[in-house]
């Protein structure tokens, strides 16, 4: 435990602030874009290449320290992306179904709010996708045997 204290703990904390950041970007871009849109898969995968490339340097320079400047980390990087694109779009696509049938359970008020159902499921998937991503991140593109 004391290991991982000090080696892992400090990338993880800066793992979960980047996150915060890139997160806060990716929910205000999917909004005005869903609003400019009206459809939540657009709004989606539109704000991609602005919060990929955010993500990118900021965990490159910041969380991991990365000094690879191999063409091979930017490579696995956007296969880790495709792969964490389709996760996440999966999850969206699962969340807005979940609540799309809860929601009206639950409240008969929550169809006076436009968009509350993707919104909810964008908040959904911004708490999932992470996890999913760091290990990622962490095994694939960022792992130390990746620059011997």
């Amino acid at each position: 435990m004391q290991k991982f204290a000090k080696t892992k703990l400090p990338e993880l904390l800066k793992y979960i602030a980047v996150g915060l950041l890139t997160n806060l970007v990716d929910f205000l871009l999917y909004g005005l874009l869903l609003l400019l849109t009206g459809n939540f898969l657009v709004a989606e995968n539109l704000k991609i290449p602005v919060v990929l490339g955010l993500n990118y340097i900021a965990h490159r320079k910041f969380t991991f320290k990365s000094q690879n400047r191999k063409p091979a980390e930017i490579t696995r990087y956007l296969l880790a992306n495709l792969v964490i694109w389709l996760f996440a779009n999966l999850t969206l696509i699962a969340l807005v179904w979940l609540l799309s049938q809860l929601l009206p359970l639950l409240s008969s008020s929550s169809s006076d709010i436009p968009n509350l159902v993707e919104i909810l499921a964008k908040l959904g998937q911004l708490i999932i996708v992470p996890a999913f991503s760091y290990i990622l991140f962490r095994a694939f593109v960022y792992s130390k045997t990746n620059y011997k």
